[in-house]
């Protein structure tokens, strides 16, 4: 969902129903919306259309994986491994993930212990349409005290 460009340049978007009715999304077509000041991203990595083979033909700048991979990553270990090789291969792609729905401080400690950068979630902010929301940032002591960290 478009809700706010990546960048100023006429505030325009593009949505993933696009990519699936386009064949052609290669490298001209990537270089010609960057050197306008887009930035490409696919959101929901991870479920559904949005998945491996999307990513074999579209390499994006920005990969914000599913929130269904997130929650509860602290007590899953499955979810530890999944994540951790998914940000490996976006990493050796030059690609920068953004975990979403990050809702507990163990979750956000997990990521952190997986060096993941770029969060977003319920746990710093509610959505907010009128106003700016308020952020708040976990105290990551406190969320590995508790057992929050989970294993590698």
């Amino acid at each position: 969902m478009c809700r706010r460009p990546y960048s100023a340049a006429g505030g325009r978007c593009v949505r993933q129903s696009a990519l699936r009715s386009r064949a052609s999304w290669g490298p001209n077509r990537r270089s010609a919306y960057r050197a306008m000041g887009f930035r490409t991203a696919i959101d929901d990595f991870g479920a559904g259309f949005a998945g491996l083979g999307l990513l074999t033909k579209f390499q994006p700048d920005i990969v914000k994986l599913d929130m269904d991979l997130i929650r509860g990553i602290d007590r899953d270990t499955i979810k530890q491994v999944v994540v951790r090789n998914t940000l490996e291969m976006l990493r050796d792609l030059g690609i920068r993930p953004v975990c979403e729905g990050v809702e507990t401080a163990d979750e956000y400690a997990a990521l952190v212990d997986l060096g993941v950068e770029l969060m977003q979630g319920y746990l710093f902010a509610k959505p907010a349409l009128a106003q700016r929301p308020q952020v708040t940032w976990p105290q990551l002591g406190r969320a590995r005290a508790t057992g929050g960290a989970g294993t590698r």
